[in-house]
């Protein structure tokens, strides 16, 4: 159990109980309400002129502040967790840290689960701003709960990453870096890789091995979590546009249809591979041999 775990309890004390996390929740909430409140004043002024009142601006309102939480979650998340082991290993009190009962698995997911608890922590105080949307409808309650178990899986996946280059680097600024590259990687490029491969193969070149490279995209979080807002907001759908520019003929196929659940799918296995990999570095018995 997570809350039985001493680690995950001794940083969340540390952490979560400080100044600075309670002036994050202010300043992020506060951008939040302000760029809400624009939004509003906005309708409401054009509601004065034209005599209705354009409710697709509260739906952008909406799209615009789960793009900002997920940003968030991409900014916060990696700086947290890659510096979570390096950081003991700088202080000098991983060796105490592993003289333990505790198995090394549980010091990886204790340190990654309060990483994640502190940015969820955001996530959960920023409902009431989002709660705003209902006032008019077109967002349910069960879309703001998909759109935060979306948000928490990407979380976890890279946070898992994280952890990782934290448990194989020395220094923490050295962790940082290669954590920030790798999501860089991720979101950014898959599809340059995409775009490269599309362009410099002609369309008769274009095999049915090319047009499935649009499928690096499954481990996109960037690519998933715009998907699953414009579904839910009627929008432009980023994944529509992407395979019918880089795999035209393959918007029938079953995981087009269902991208969603299996990049979901797709991320939460990799985070287990990586959570295992870091806990199997991190035990000394290993490093031994």
């Amino acid at each position: 159990m997570i809350n039985t775990n001493p680690v995950y309890q001794l940083e969340m004390k540390t952490s979560a109980r400080t100044v600075k996390f309670c002036a994050l929740i202010l300043i992020f909430n506060g951008l939040l309400a302000l760029i809400s409140f624009l939004i509003l004043n906005d309708m409401m002024e054009q509601s004065q002129y034209s005599g209705t009142m354009e409710y697709e601006g509260l739906i952008n309102m909406y799209s615009i502040m789960s793009y900002i939480e997920f940003g968030m979650f991409m900014l916060v998340i990696p700086s947290s967790t890659s510096g979570s082991i390096s950081g003991e290993k700088e202080r000098r009190t991983l060796d105490i840290l592993l003289t333990g009962k505790m198995s090394t698995y549980s010091v990886v997911i204790g340190k990654l689960m309060a990483s994640l608890n502190i940015v969820m922590l955001l996530a959960v105080s920023s409902l009431p701003v989002f709660s705003i949307v209902f006032l008019f409808g077109g967002i349910t309650i069960v879309d703001l709960f998909v759109m935060l178990a979306t948000l928490m899986i990407s979380g976890v996946f890279v946070g898992s990453i994280g952890i990782l280059f934290s448990v194989v680097c020395k220094k923490t600024t050295t962790a940082t870096i290669l954590s920030y590259s790798s999501i860089l990687a991720l979101i950014g490029g898959t599809y340059v890789m995409n775009y490269l491969v599309y362009h410099l193969t002609g369309a008769k070149e274009r095999t049915e091995g090319v047009r499935r490279l649009i499928y690096s995209f499954l481990i996109n979080p960037a690519v998933t979590y715009s998907t699953m807002v414009s579904n839910q907001v009627a929008n432009r759908d980023l994944l529509k546009q992407l395979y019918l520019k880089f795999a035209p003929g393959m918007i029938h196929g079953r995981v087009i249809q269902h991208w969603i659940f299996f990049s979901l799918v797709m991320q939460v296995g990799i985070s287990f591979g990586l959570i295992g990999v870091a806990g199997w570095i991190l035990n000394p018995l290993h490093k031994k041999r």
